[in-house]
């Protein structure tokens, strides 16, 4: 704490379960108060650099998160439009590279209509600026038409990486999804359904 003239200043930490939740904790504020006759007329908080980086990495994890506990595993499309700017770019392996909210749309309508049981599980996620990557496992059970190969009713588990670059479109509080790279084995998902071989054998 520090004082001079009229103002106080001090370092505050806030640790509410909030921010350890969303994995910012804690989050620091230096705080300046001006004291007249005794009593706080006014007080500022000023956050710190890193505890503003860490609320963003924190908000950008969370977005990854939506899209695929949302979208993929719930099939609410309605998070596409709300997470993913208007002329997003998604780099897809199987897929190559579709542009816009309604391509991202029926990309997880075709898994989810293939795989209605699929459940992604997120293993591990880590923040470099505006990009977050994202280490997923997914499950689920071939029940519909997946490329032309019809239902087998087989099991497949998928392990892949998802980075999703998060940008502030308009305002700094509307951050959405402008280009995502998905990297996972399409092979090895054709192999799993028995229609393909891995070159193994």
């Amino acid at each position: 704490m520090r004082a001079d003239d009229n103002k106080v200043t001090w370092t505050a930490a806030l640790t509410e379960d909030v921010f350890r939740y969303i994995g910012a904790y804690p989050i620091y504020f230096r705080t300046v108060a001006v004291i007249e006759e005794g009593q706080i007329q006014s007080m500022t908080w000023i956050m710190h650099k890193e505890s503003i980086a860490q609320l963003e990495a924190a908000g950008h994890k969370t977005i990854a998160r939506r899209v695929l506990e949302e979208a993929w595993n719930q099939g609410n499309l309605d998070t596409v439009d709300e997470l993913f700017a208007a002329e997003t770019v998604y780099h897809d392996p199987d897929h190559g590279d579709i542009t816009g909210r309604a391509a991202v749309k029926e990309l997880i309508n075709e898994f989810r209509t293939a795989f209605p049981d699929l459940q992604f599980t997120i293993e591990q996620q880590m923040v470099e600026g505006e990009v977050v990557a994202t280490r997923w496992q997914a499950t689920g059970t071939h029940q519909g038409e997946y490329r032309g190969v019809a239902p087998t009713g087989k099991s497949i588990t998928l392990s892949g990486v998802t980075l999703f670059q998060v940008t502030a479109v308009s305002r700094v509080e509307e951050r959405q999804i402008v280009e995502s790279w998905s990297y996972w084995n399409g092979l090895g998902l054709l192999v799993q359904l028995g229609v393909a071989t891995d070159g193994s054998q």
